[in-house]
């Protein structure tokens, strides 16, 4: 008899980082669908290729600056963007402050802990049901990722990977897959 778990293509691991949702616009579905068709990653996805930490932070402080100024833009994630999310290379389930209906396309951003940070913005489908978490207002939504490029499908995976691997070398560990 085979379990839920047996059937998993992914492992996932429950974990923080910064990471955050919202209904996805019919800009950013075309955005997204159209970048990745094109084989591009997000920003900084080939380390290779991307400038030095520290121009990385401060790329990130200027856009914190410029979303003060101009209200339409969105915060860029940083390490305060932390939240508890179970996280695999098929999806990721975390608390939303959004009334997400089962079906509706959302629009994820997470960073990545790589050196430099990896930022992965992708498509997911919003799957199971919606369940009031402990915030007043706040749901636990579990996201089925829709369209999201290989290469961070792929940092996500090995991010998954990373994260179990330093958990089976915790003294008195068991590995803490969710």
């Amino acid at each position: 008899m085979s379990t839920d778990r047996d059937q998993r293509a992914f492992y996932r691991i429950k974990t923080w980082i910064p990471a955050r949702c919202r209904r996805a616009e019919p800009a950013d579905i075309v955005a997204v669908e159209q970048r990745v068709a094109r084989g591009e990653d997000s920003r900084y996805a080939n380390p290779a290729q991307a400038p030095p930490e520290w121009a990385i932070e401060l790329d990130l402080k200027l856009h914190r600056i410029l979303s003060l100024l101009e209200p339409d833009r969105p915060m860029p994630l940083s390490e305060s963007d932390a939240v508890s999310v179970v996280l695999s290379g098929a999806g990721l389930e975390l608390e939303s402050e959004a009334d997400l209906e089962p079906g509706e396309t959302v629009l994820v951003e997470l960073r990545l802990p790589e050196s430099p940070p990896r930022l992965v913005e992708a498509l997911a489908e919003v799957v199971g049901e919606r369940q009031p978490s402990s915030g007043a207002g706040r749901f636990r939504i579990a996201l089925a990722f829709r369209t999201i490029s290989e290469s961070d499908r792929e940092a996500v995976v090995r991010a998954v990977y990373r994260e179990e691997l330093s958990a089976l070398r915790r003294p008195g560990s068991e590995g803490r897959s969710a």
